[in-house]
């Protein structure tokens, strides 16, 4: 966006340093004409021609019309990574413009030196950048950018706030999802900067027959192809495409918890997202449903790129209710809506036996319909009370507390991994990688 005008400036052209000084010396001096009379005349001399030369200053000095200043962002930010964002300022003057222009970001992001100097010939142009991460979804609104432009004599300078509206709207890391397409066209065999050996899996899809090798099971020998050919001939297996995928996106109170500035239901909302595109890659169906203490959302599984689009929308204004997830409700909504096998992915912050009740009865029910994997978020804070040595007696009752709750976390996992639900318990920061991991593990062992 240009702005050559409507700009607001502060009503009164500002001293320098350099006038401030002089007028402060020769004000200095006016005190000490006490003692010596030629001293009057001479400071008062001086603090006129400092005062001439401020106001011829300012009058010499280029106006706000002389500059172009532009805002280059992306429309959409990245939620949880970093978003470069520049301001870029052109001088229309036939003479050097000196100055300072500053960002001014949203109060409530609370950042700092936004501020760069810049010094510009006829016609150059500058660009300043910085980066700006995110931790909330939603409008970030940028209202104003400032100019302090210095006067050619050096005796004054003038400020402008120069209105830039723009709103950048946070979605859930979409960069991830570039970063890995970056990746993909690289190898096809990267996936989260690791690169995998290539598996064909143990899907019911043939692909290939081809020579049998050390690593290969015993079980994969063709004996007929083998036969023929006269030496160990192992079939390979295309992993099945068209599958069901659902994600189910636990956005009750528990899910409010912060780690690393970001919600752990932003958390899951990012891990959502990338594993969506990595099923609509590997052409799959995949399907949405957000739930709290009713149901939010819920998007029937398809593919595409217009799915994953529609995906990205809804989980943008995904919202935390400060309520207990009904789980009942959702699960029973589930099977009632979907009657094709599916895997089903629940991401969800699961506490204590007692405390997810609930969940654990309701969820392992899916089982066989449904091919249920429960996700659930480590709490960082626990492990740490349960791991500390403790130095005084409220250090023993915390770490207790810890380990009881670690324990009782332990036996609810244990009990979904007998019914025969899948699970995976880690931390929010390695939530993205280890479901994508699940996921293509599930895949290649064609449990769905």
């Amino acid at each position: 966006m240009l702005i050559t005008d409507r700009s607001k400036e502060d009503f009164l052209p500002h001293l320098s340093k350099l006038s401030l000084f002089l007028l402060g010396a020769f004000s200095f001096g006016l005190g000490l004409s006490w003692f010596w009379g030629p001293l009057l005349q001479l400071s008062l001399l001086g603090m006129g021609l400092v005062v001439g030369l401020a106001i011829l200053d300012v009058i010499v000095t280029p106006g706000k019309d002389v500059l172009r200043v532009r805002r280059v962002a992306n429309a959409k930010l990245s939620l949880g990574d970093e978003n470069e964002i520049g301001l870029e300022i052109e001088n229309q003057r036939l003479q050097r413009v000196r100055g300072r222009i500053t960002e001014n970001a949203p109060p409530h992001l609370q950042l700092r030196n936004l501020s760069w100097a810049f010094s510009l010939g006829p016609g150059e142009s500058q660009s300043f950048s910085w980066m700006l991460r995110p931790v909330e979804r939603g409008e970030y609104v940028f209202e104003t950018v400032s100019l302090k432009v210095n006067g050619l004599l050096g005796f004054s300078f003038r400020v402008f706030h120069l209105p830039l509206p723009q709103v950048l709207k946070v979605y859930p890391s979409y960069l991830q999802v570039r970063n890995y397409q970056l990746q993909t066209k690289r190898s096809n065999q990267a996936v989260l900067g690791k690169k995998q050996q290539k598996r064909y899996g143990e899907g019911r899809e043939f692909e290939s027959l081809r020579e049998y090798t050390p690593d290969d099971e015993y079980r994969k020998i063709n004996w007929k192809a083998t036969a023929r050919r006269g030496k160990p001939i192992v079939t390979q297996y295309r992993i099945e495409r068209n599958q069901n995928v659902i994600l189910l996106l636990d956005a009750g109170r528990m899910m409010r918890t912060k780690v690393d500035n970001m919600t752990k239901l932003d958390h899951a909302i990012n891990a959502a997202l990338m594993l969506a595109y990595i099923c609509v890659y590997k052409e799959d169906n995949v399907g949405l449903m957000v739930f709290n203490s009713k149901i939010d959302t819920f998007l029937p599984p398809r593919r595409g790129k217009a799915q994953l689009n529609l995906i990205n929308e809804i989980l943008y204004k995904v919202k935390i209710e400060f309520a207990e997830p009904n789980y009942a409700e959702a699960f029973h909504y589930l099977k009632r809506k979907v009657s094709r096998r599916s895997l089903v992915v629940l991401i969800t912050d699961l506490i204590d036996e007692r405390a997810s009740q609930v969940l654990i009865h309701e969820f392992t029910r899916l089982y066989p319909q449904h091919l249920p994997l429960c996700i659930t978020l480590k709490d960082l804070n626990v492990e740490k009370l349960a791991l500390q040595v403790p130095e005084s007696t409220q250090d023993m009752l915390e770490m207790g507390v810890a380990q009881l709750l670690m324990e009782e976390r332990f036996k609810a996992l244990r009990f979904l991994t007998q019914n025969g639900v899948l699970t995976l318990d880690t931390h929010p920061g390695q939530l993205t990688a280890d479901a994508i991991n699940k996921y293509l593990e599930i895949k290649a062992r064609s449990l769905i």
